[in-house]
This record gives structure tokens, sequence and C-alpha cells, in this order.
């Protein structure tokens, strides 16, 4: 067992298929212990054979060593075979647990890994909730928008809505969906989002209007108006202000700072009115008492008016009593208002109740009497107005026996009157004598000026004839004295001048009737029979239409021109006058049908076009209805879109009748404006918001600093979005200032790019030569300065990569590496070359001190001796040496002391070539005993070199070391 320890364990074996095959065996064994364990971990990560570091992984096949290797390990192949072990055995519960894999994906540590897993690993999708939160808080937007069309199942996608607060990026998610219930998801979210964003300046809104009318409640003059408005802006400010969350600290603390001075200022305000309307409502009160008393006193007064007009006595003096002991308690109660600060119009109302009192206190007295009396005049009106409908029904003749009549009944009445009688039947008799008068006088008016009116026309249509008589227009005349005919025949009692002056055109209008016949009669047929044969044009056309509708028969006639033909065919007959003969009426009514016929096309049309003016009226009604709903639109620009697509409809509407399109405007304008103001109130306050935006654009093309001005114009842009349109009058024109303002920003941060661009791509093809040129000293170099000087070249380029833009950087670092790899190859190569050939050196050297043939004299020069290492310099200048105790004391250890060159052969082939040993010998069991102890002592085991300088430095050679130069070598070579 002590030997076994001895030597080189199988996984420590320089031969890197030994180490697999150790690895190979410990993975067969039926359970690996801590220290098998131990060991796969050494190969896993320090071994430098890429092959024993991935068998040794897939050995041990523990999630946890995967994923360090993942994280650390010095191989790229070994991290990418590990990447894929990691993603294999994160979806075994059993390797990794439901606490440790939300811990893996949570602490985002492998957020390059937790990216990948988020679309390939159905145990991270299935957990629905984690896998939306990584998605959010790893994935930008557009990532996140490509997992939501291509991966996200319908609850990760609800989750995402509810995740995201990014109104565009909802309208992403809208694009990429078919679900209708998520898109009505998608569509609240969206909502709420506006919602919530225009809070703010809602709020803002709010808050001033408040403000704003308080602050107009200064300007009242009224205390009780003021009181009553300020107590509901109180209440509606309190509730408001828990909406103040949304504001900024700055515009809270303002809102609420000059909330506190104005309602100060109400405060003060109502102080000062307070007195006034103090002695008002003292005023208001006395008013209220007399008119609380005058109401009662006269219900009584009513009372009494009703006693006195019935016709039963029974209970009367109960009655009487009562209303007695009423109207005197109501007279104490008048007696008792304070007339303090009273005006003059309460002391005179006050006054003429007493006077009423006294009145009606006296009517109860003589009550009996009174009743009476109101039954006599009750008889006289009754006889009044059956005189008035007799004289309704008469005639003419018999309306002055009806005056005569009522006159008799006044002077019966004056006596009753005067005698005294009730309010309500005097009013009564005052009120149908008043009546009687007035239609009476109004009648006499209305009969004289219609009269006169008559006589008037009547004179001048009888001038008119006259005037036609003398011009040769017989024809006129003759209609113009028949109108005047049966004006005469309506006159009642014409004047004679009037008839004498149409009995002489009369007679004149008699001689020229002869001669209208003698026109009349040949053109008259013509007309008719010009009109029959546009009628049967028009039946041709009926029924060239086939079996149309009827409203089609007549689709192919010019409407504007029939109405013309008509016209002056109507023109033309009119202009013959009428005979009033048998014969005449018949050619009359042939024509009037004729011409009714041809109209009718016409006439169907003007139908048509009336239905379409109706329908028109309809849909401006409909449009006022709209407009009337759009009051209750709160958001100004959705009021505003609605607002401008009824504008367009409006005025698209067809005809209309004038008084109709005369109303439906004026009812138009009188909902559109108000909607209209609010709107272009909103409009006029974005461009206030707007018209800042510029100032501040303008301020910042002033400031030294591009990169901030061009960081704070962004911010000013996106703000210029979020405000939104600013009306046509303003809108454009704040765009040009505030683009112009950007423009000059960008203008000079772009000029100053373009120059760094230009300046890091001269830097940049700077350092592509100077790494080019070292790449070509590399592939050219023959030895190690020429190495020295392309590695140089390289740290200059080094050193100007590190100025470029991060862009540049990226490229050039790649060709930089590359170039530093071949460096490092061409190096490698160079070392090895010169230690082999140190080696072949040093071999040589030996078989020429082995050949020597006089042990006495130096057998190598001290010149050959170059380029070999100090220590095998100075082992070869002691080999020849008697005594080599102080040399050995210097370059061998402890352990090599006191062994001969076979000795030190054996070590060497134990060390580094144990595999040369066939059989085991004594000497070979002696030296692995030393190596043991040495060991077990903590002494430090000699290198390749160390030893090689101990084995020369030995003395001078013998015989048999030959042979021990040829075991030699072939250790050393080999190894190299």
């Amino acid at each position: 067992m002590i030997f076994k320890r001895l030597f080189t364990p199988a996984h420590q074996h320089r031969d890197p298929e030994k180490r697999l095959q150790a690895i190979a065996n410990i993975a067969g064994k039926a359970s690996i212990d801590d220290h098998d364990r131990q060991v796969l971990h050494e190969l896993a990560f320090n071994d430098e054979s890429l092959a024993v570091n991935l068998a040794a992984l897939e050995a041990i096949n523990s999630f946890t060593l995967w994923l360090k290797a993942y994280e650390n390990h010095m191989q790229a192949s070994v991290k990418a075979r590990a990447k894929r072990a990691v993603l294999s055995l994160v979806e075994d519960t059993i390797h990794v647990t439901d606490a440790l894999f939300e811990d893996i994906v949570k602490q985002h540590h492998h957020n390059a890994l937790v990216k990948e897993m988020l679309l390939t690993s159905a145990r991270l999708q299935g957990n629905e909730r984690l896998c939306v939160d990584t998605v959010l808080a790893l994935f930008n937007e557009n990532e996140v928008r490509q997992f939501y069309s291509k991966h996200a199942n319908t609850p990760h996608r609800k989750m995402l809505i509810e995740g995201t607060h990014d109104d565009k990026q909802l309208r992403r998610f809208k694009k990429a969906e078919n679900d209708s219930a998520l898109n009505d998801i998608i569509d609240a979210k969206i909502k709420m989002l506006e919602t919530q964003a225009a809070l703010p300046l809602k709020v803002k809104s709010a808050a001033v209007l408040i403000n704003s009318r308080l602050l107009a409640l200064t300007e009242l003059q009224c205390y009780a108006s003021i009181s009553e408005q300020k107590e509901r802006l109180l209440k509606e400010f309190e509730a408001l202000k828990q909406d103040f969350v949304c504001l900024s600290e700055d515009d809270s603390a303002s809102i609420t700072s000059k909330y506190f001075d104005i309602k100060e200022r109400v405060d003060k305000r109502l102080s000062d009115l307070e007195a006034d309307y103090l002695a008002k409502q003292h005023l208001e009160a006395i008013s209220d008492t007399v008119s609380d008393i005058h109401q009662r006193a006269g219900t009584a007064f009513d009372q009494i008016d009703l006693l006195s007009l019935s016709e039963s006595n029974e209970q009367l003096d109960g009655q009487l009593a009562l209303l007695k002991n009423a109207l005197c308690d109501l007279k104490l109660e008048l007696n008792d208002v304070n007339l303090d600060l009273s005006t003059g119009a309460h002391r005179q109302q006050i006054k003429q109740l007493e006077n009423d009192f006294d009145q009606y206190l006296s009517s109860l007295e003589d009550l009996p009497a009174l009743i009476q009396r109101n039954q006599q005049l009750e008889a006289l009106i009754q006889g009044i107005e059956m005189a008035l409908e007799k004289s309704a029904e008469a005639q003419r003749s018999t309306s002055d026996e009806v005056a005569a009549t009522i006159s008799d009944i006044q002077s019966q009445a004056a006596d009753i009157l005067h005698q005294g009688v009730s309010n309500q039947i005097r009013q009564r008799w005052q009120s149908i004598i008043s009546d009687y008068q007035k239609t009476r006088n109004a009648k006499r008016k209305v009969d004289k000026e219609h009269a006169r009116k008559l006589e008037k026309r009547c004179f001048a249509k009888v001038n008119v004839s006259l005037k036609l008589i003398d011009q040769g227009k017989f024809k006129a005349a003759i209609a113009t004295f028949h109108a005047a005919q049966h004006i005469l025949e309506d006159i009642v009692a014409p004047s004679a001048s009037l008839v004498r002056k149409f009995e002489d055109v009369k007679e004149k209008v008699a001689e020229l009737k002869d001669w209208q016949s003698y026109i009349a009669t040949p053109r008259k047929p013509e007309l008719i029979a010009a009109v029959e044969k546009l009628l049967q044009e028009d039946e041709k056309l009926a029924q060239s239409t086939g079996e149309k509708a009827e409203q089609d028969r007549f689709a192919g006639i010019d409407i504007e021109q029939r109405v013309s033909t008509v016209k002056e065919y109507r023109r033309a007959f009119n202009s013959l006058g009428k005979l009033n003969t048998d014969e005449d009426d018949a050619l009359n009514k042939s024509f009037d049908d004729a011409l009714e016929k041809a109209f009718e096309p016409c006439r169907r049309h003007f139908e048509q076009q009336e239905k379409l003016r109706a329908d028109n009226l309809r849909k401006g009604e409909t449009l006022l209805e709209a407009l009337k709903a759009l009051e209750s639109v709160e958001d100004p620009v959705l009021l505003a879109k609605h607002l401008q697509a009824l504008s367009q409809q409006y005025y698209k509407l067809g005809e209309l009748e004038r008084s109709a399109r005369t109303a439906l405007h004026k009812s138009y304008q009188a909902r559109y404006k108000p909607l209209q103001a609010r709107v272009n109130a909103f409009y006029e306050q974005n461009a206030e918001l707007k018209s800042k935006l510029v100032d501040k654009a303008l301020a910042l093309t002033r400031l030294e600093s591009i990169d901030d001005a061009a960081s704070q114009a962004k911010n000013l842009q996106q703000k210029w979005k979020d405000i939104g349109f600013a009306g046509k009058k303003h809108d454009a024109k704040l765009w040009r200032s505030f683009r112009e303002a950007n423009d000059k920003i960008f203008g000079c941060l772009h000029e100053r790019q373009d120059a760094q661009k230009a300046q890091a791509d001269e830097q940049f093809k700077a350092c592509n030569t100077i790494i080019n040129e070292a790449e070509s000293i590399i592939n050219d170099a023959a030895d190690q300065s020429q190495l020295a000087q392309a590695q140089d070249r390289l740290k200059d380029a080094s050193a100007q990569i590190a100025t470029l833009p991060q862009a540049q950087q990226k490229r050039c670092d790649k060709q930089l590496d590359t170039a530093k790899r071949k460096l490092t190859a061409k190096q490698k190569a160079f070392e090895e070359q010169k230690h082999r050939q140190g080696m072949q050196t040093v071999f040589t050297l030996l078989e020429q001190v082995s050949t020597a043939q006089n042990a006495d004299k130096p057998a190598i020069a001290p010149e050959s001796l170059e380029g070999l290492s100090p220590q095998l310099r100075q082992a070869f200048l002691s080999m020849n040496r008697d005594s080599s105790a102080s040399t050995m004391d210097k370059v061998a250890p402890k352990l090599l002391q006191d062994m001969d060159r076979e000795k030190l052969t054996t070590v060497a082939q134990l060390l580094f070539h144990p595999e040369a040993f066939e059989v085991d010998s004594e000497a070979k069991k002696d030296v692995q005993l030393k190596l043991m102890a040495a060991k077990l002592e903590g002494e430090q085991m000699p290198d390749m070199q160390t030893m090689l300088a101990c084995w020369i430095a030995k003395g001078p050679l013998s015989k048999g070391d030959a042979k021990l130069i040829s075991l030699l070598q072939a250790i050393y070579m080999k190894n190299d």
C-alpha cells in the first residue's frame, strides 16, 4: 500500500487518456465518495485538457457544478456544453428544486441564461407569474413584444397586459392579438392609463377652476349667494384634495396656498356684507309676516264674499261670529308687527290691510242687506249676458236695440252699486261692462276700417282698368274691372263718387268684350293643341321606359325646361282674357286640365325634392341630438374629434327649406358654440403650455453644453407630444418655432458628432494600420527581438484603441485579440524551439564528454555552453572537478545529494517517465523508499531542469554513464 502511494495517481497522469480512463473508472463505481468527487471537481476545473474537463463534469453530472462551469470555466467549449446541461437539468425537479429554480431566476445573476430559458423552458413558462415578472424585468420593449406574440399563452398575455404601463407597448400588443376578450382588456388598460396620464392636468384644472370661482365670489354683492357658493366650493375642494397625490409637491403646495389666500378674501367679503344682509333679512321678515297676515286675511275676506253671495241664511249668525273673531285676531297681529327699520311700502301695506279689516268688519254688521243687493246685481248681470248673446246672433239692424237694453240695465245697477255690494260681484259687473264696451268700440272701428279699405281698393282697380283701356291693354283692363266689380259687391254703402266712377268704366268695358271674343276665339284652341302635343310626347317617353316603376315614367324630362314651358303657355293663355261665355269657359277648362297634366312631372319632382329636404331635416335634427349628447363628454380631445365629425356631416347636408335651414342653423349654432368654446379653451391651454415649451427650447439653444441641451430637448419633445393638439390657429405656428429651436440644437449636436465620428474613423484607420503592421512583423519574425518589436506596436495600438468610441473599440479589440493570439503562438513556438535546441545541445555536449579520451582535460569548451541556462552551464563547468560537493550543495536538493547518476536516472524515470519501468528492481524500490521518505518529510520534489543539472554536476562521466545518457535523453526529449 505504501508503494502504491508513491506512484502518481492515474487522475494526475501526464497523459490525458490516462486521466480520462481514471474518470471512467470513478464513474463506473456503484457510488462516488467525497474523495472521488474532489478528484472529479479538480479535473473538471483545473485540468488543461478540454476532454478531461467535460468527462469529469459528465461523471459528476451535478447541476451546481454545471452552473459553476458555465459561470467561471476558462474553456469556451466547456462553457457552451455547461450551458446546454444547465438548460436541460433545470427542467428536472430532482436536480433543481422549486426553491432553487426560483432563486436562479429571481436573483438575476445569470440574465443571459434566464433570457434563453424564458423562450425554451417549459418549467419556467408553466410558472406564469414568475415567467411574466422575469420577462418584464429582463427584456426590452422589442423583446417583450416578441415574447407576447410568439411564446406567450393566454395567462401570460393577461399578466403582461396587467404589468405593462406603456400605452404604446399595449397598442403593439393589440396589433398582434386576435382574442377579442384580450383586446377588450387592452382597451380598458389603455383607457385607464390615458385617464391616469390626464388626471394631473384634470385635477390641476379642477383646482384652478375652484380657486377662480372662489375668487369670483369676492366681486358679488349678495351675502347669501356668496355664503352658499363658498360652502359648496369648499366641499368640492376638500373632495378634490384626495387626488392631489398625482400632483407634484410644488403644484400641490401652490394650489393649496392660493386656495387659502382666496378663502381668506372671501371670508373678509362676507364680513363686509354681513351687516347689510342682516338688515335685509329683518326687512324680509317684516315682509313675510305682513304677507302671511295678508294671505290669511284674504282667506277670511273670501269667506265673507262667499257668504254675501249665498242664498241660504242657515247658521249665518254663527259664521258671522267666527269671521268677526278671526278678523279681530288678525288685526291684533298686524298691530304687533315691529315697524322698526321698516320701509314706507311696509307701512302703506299695513295701513291698507287695516282699512280692509274695517271695511269687512262693517260688511259683517250689514251682511243680510248686502246679500240681497248682491242677488239683485247678479240678476242684472245675467240680463246683460242674455242681451250680449242676442247681439251676437242678431243682424246689424238689431244691434242698436241691444245697446239700449244694456243702457237701461246700467241705470238700474247704479243705485245698487252705490249702496254697496261684494267685491267679487262688483268686479264681475265691471268686467262684463268693460268687455262689452271694448268689443263694441273695436267692432265699430274694424267695420269702418274694412269699409274704407274696400272702397279704396275698388277705386284703385277702377282707375287701373281705366288706365289700361287708355293704353290699349284691353284684356288686362277687362280682368281688372271684374276684380273691381267683386269688391264693390262687398261694400255695404259705397260712396256716390265710387258708383259714378264704376258706371263710367262699365260702359267702356262692355264695348271691349266684343273685340276680345274676336281675338281669343282662334288663339285658345291653338294653345290647347300645343299642350296636348306636349302630353303626347310625354306618353311616348313613358312607353319607351317599358315596365319601369311609375315614378320613373318622367325620368327623361327636363324639369326646368318643362316649368318654363308651362309658365309660358299659362301666360299666353291668360293674356287672352275671359269672356264669361259657355264656349269660353269650356276652352278655359280644357286648357287647365291639359296644362295640369303637363305640369305633373314637375309636381312629382318637387314632391321628391320636398321629401329629400324632409330627410335632410331629419338628419339635421339627428345631428342636433348628437351635439346634445356631447355635453356630457368631459374629455376635450374626444369632444373635439366628435365635433369635427359632426361639423363635417352638418355642412354636407343637402337642400333644405329656407325657414327650416335658418331654424336648424340657429339650433346648431346654439349647441355647437358652447361645445366648441370648451374645446377652444382646451386648445388655448395647450397653446399656452406649448408656448412655454418653445421658450424653453429657445433658451436651450443658448446653453454651452450641447449634450445637456440635446437631453433636455428630448424631454421637451416628449412633453410636447403629451400636451396634444393646440388648435389650427396656434399649433402649426408653435410647432414651426419649436422645431426650429430643436433643429438648431440637434444640428449643432450632429455637427459635433460628425466631427467626432470623422476623428474616430481616422483613429480607427490608424489603429488598423498599426495592428496590420504588427501582424506583418509577427508573420515575418525570425527571432524574439522582432516579436518584441511587434509587441510594442500592439501596445501602442491598445493605447490608441482606449481613446476610441465603444463601437470602434469593439471592432479594433477583435482584430487586436487576433494579433495578440498570433504573437503568443509565435512566442511559444520560439520558446519551444529554444528549449528543444537547449536540450539537444545538452545531450550533444554529454556525448562529447563521454567520448573524450583524456578525462583530465576539459572536454567542453566554455564557449560551447553559450545559450544554456545558468544552472546547466554551472553543472557542465563542475563535471571535470574532482570534488563537486560544494557545487552539489548549491544545485541539488537534499534528496539528491547522496545519489549517484544511476539513482538520479531512476528518480527521473519515476518522476517524469514512470511507464518506462517494465519490472520492479531493488534499486527502484530503494529510490522509491527515499522519495516516499522525502515526501513524508515535506521535501519539495525537484523539477526536470534541476534534476538534469544535478545529474550533470556529479563529476566526470564513467563508461557506464553513456547508457544512462541515452535513458535520460529518452525522458527529456519525450517530454519536450
